[in-house]
């Protein structure tokens, strides 16, 4: 990734020089922070050593939901990335706001 470029990471095995699979993401565009998301908390959140017994027990708790479409969940991610956090997609990636000349808005 270049400087600038928004990633999500797993805030428990942040400081591990050996990151478990699934701990960095670099989602390529705001459409893909949905997915994203989904791929961590399916892939490392329950096997993360680091994450505390008690926040994954916390997470079992709230179980299957009411089926929402995963349009409306991704539309959510998109517009909360873009009008909240202020990020935007470029050509390469998703970018911080203003930090590349070359932003797709």
């Amino acid at each position: 990734p270049t400087v600038g470029t928004v990633g999500l990471r797993c805030r428990h095995c942040a400081h591990l020089p050996e990151k478990p699979r699934g701990a960095v993401i670099y989602p390529k565009s705001l459409s893909q922070i949905y997915q994203a998301v989904r791929n961590f908390q399916r892939f490392h959140f329950f096997s993360c050593a680091e994450i505390p017994d008690d926040v994954k027990e916390k997470m079992r708790s709230f179980g299957p939901k009411k089926e929402q479409s995963k349009r409306k969940c991704a539309e959510y991610w998109i517009q909360s990335s873009r009008d909240v956090l202020g990020l935007v997609d470029i050509e390469e990636n998703v970018n911080e706001h203003g930090s590349s000349k070359g932003s797709k808005g």
